[in-house]
């Protein structure tokens, strides 16, 4: 009987006892102004990329035939407000942040032959690469936990602003048997894609990891997972991997 009692009262003691030692501390909020500046870069998959893809898999007994999909890396930069919930206790590990970058999505399509007809003396190489592009301005609403290492996660609102479609065609045949003793070419051709193509507002997803350098510098790593890109028709999805610097403007507290 006695050890049932002492079980009920540790099982009763031990929520207060936590309760205790985490304490969730005086709503203060700080307000906090920041920019920055960084790399990313974009992974493309979907039935749009697999539709490219199908292209790589035509095979011929002359010729040689081979293509990838690349990722596009490029600069991104923007400021967000943050607002820092508490100066101590539990609240001061929780923040809440709203933004805007700017940001791209897309990938380049590379794909080559090459056809060496060694009874007529003809070699005929030709390369096609495609770029796609698209613009946009993200508005992401993040929360963060964490002082010195810290998580966010939170939805990002991404608004399109255009997209281009560029490609470029080369092509070379030369050798004794060629006409003329051969040639060269190279066309070139960049299209602005319809806007009505294109889901114009998208709600997409952030999850990033960082750390505080002193008062003013931060790093993180976000993920920025994309919806589809488009309205109708191909499945184009995407994710950006991104890399930040972050510099702290300035910090208001509460009461001044």
């Amino acid at each position: 009987m006695k050890k049932k009692t002492k079980l009920m009262l540790a099982i009763l003691i031990c929520p207060i006892a936590i309760h205790a030692q985490i304490r969730l501390g005086q709503f203060k909020p700080s307000y906090n102004a920041e920019v920055f500046l960084g790399g990313s870069a974009s992974f493309s998959y979907g039935k749009f990329i697999n539709e490219h893809k199908e292209f790589h898999e035509v095979s011929f007994s002359d010729a040689d035939i081979s293509g990838k999909i690349k990722p596009i890396v490029f600069f991104d930069a923007g400021g967000q407000f943050r607002v820092v919930l508490g100066e101590e206790d539990l609240l001061s590990f929780f923040s809440v942040s709203m933004g805007a970058f700017y940001s791209k999505r897309g990938f380049t399509h590379l794909y080559s032959y090459s056809s060496d007809n060694s009874v007529q003396n003809i070699n005929d190489e030709m390369s096609y690469t495609e770029k796609y592009r698209i613009n946009q301005i993200s508005i992401p609403i993040l929360i963060r936990y964490g002082k010195k290492w810290f998580v966010e996660i939170g939805p990002s609102f991404d608004h399109f602003i255009s997209a281009t479609r560029k490609q470029i065609l080369k092509r070379e045949i030369s050798g004794s048997g060629a006409y003329d003793g051969g040639f060269s070419t190279t066309e070139t051709n960049q299209d602005n894609l319809n806007k009505n193509m294109f889901n114009e507002h998208k709600a997409g997803f952030i999850l990033g990891l960082g750390t505080t350098l002193g008062d003013r510098f931060s790093v993180r790593l976000t993920n920025h997972i994309f919806a589809k890109a488009y309205d109708k028709g191909s499945n184009y999805k995407s994710y950006n991997l991104q890399l930040e610097i972050m510099y702290n403007l300035f910090k208001l507290n509460n009461n001044e």
